[in-house]
């Protein structure tokens, strides 16, 4: 069997590895040495095509991932922030209105103890001073003596209750001592018969 021959505008594009095969597998020459080579361009086409895909989708996916990791860490930052403003506000609130609440409570402490001590001062005082306006004491004779020395007074002599029997069987007790008005002074009587009259005539 003679081996056919290639035509020569299509010698260019054969090879030894096409011709070897075309004759194995006798098939038309032309088909076998034309049509091969667009059949390896479509797969090499097809495969770059693929591999393009591929690596769109790939970069795609870890753009997107990316994008949710960076908007989840962006979400949970703005979250534990928005958290501690909070607590920090909340806090910041609840120590002001404790030393707002404990000034108060000092200032309204203090003003009652003031105005307490004041209370119990002007009290002292006024009793004091009434006191020493109705200072009464009395002597050993009976006599009632009141005041100060700038305004003192007559004291009448205080009166026992005496018995019907006293009154009789006993003469009347005359005052054995009487109390000067002007000087403040208690004289004893020049006489004991006789009486302390007021001014003291017998002092």
């Amino acid at each position: 069997m003679n081996t056919p021959q290639l035509p020569a505008a299509l010698g260019a594009r054969s090879s030894r590895w096409s011709r070897a095969r075309c004759l194995r597998e006798r098939l038309d020459i032309y088909y076998c040495c034309v049509r091969s080579p667009r059949v390896s361009v479509v797969v090499v086409v097809v495969v770059v095509v693929v591999v393009v895909v591929v690596v769109v989708v790939v970069v795609v996916v870890v753009v997107v991932v990316v994008v949710v990791v960076v908007v989840v860490v962006v979400v949970v930052v703005v979250v534990v922030v928005v958290v501690v403003v909070v607590v920090v506000v909340v806090v910041v609130v609840v120590v002001v209105v404790v030393v707002v609440v404990v000034v108060v409570v000092v200032v309204v402490v203090v003003v009652v103890v003031v105005v307490v001590v004041v209370v119990v001062v002007v009290v002292v005082g006024t009793l004091r001073r009434y006191f020493e306006r109705i200072n009464i004491t009395a002597d050993r004779s009976g006599t009632v003596l009141s005041g100060t020395q700038s305004r003192y007074r007559t004291a009448a002599p205080l009166e026992r209750p005496q018995s019907a029997e006293s009154r009789v069987k006993a003469p009347e007790r005359l005052q054995t001592s009487c109390h000067h008005s002007a000087t403040g002074i208690v004289h004893d009587a020049a006489a004991r018969e006789q009486p302390c009259s007021s001014p003291c005539s017998a002092c």
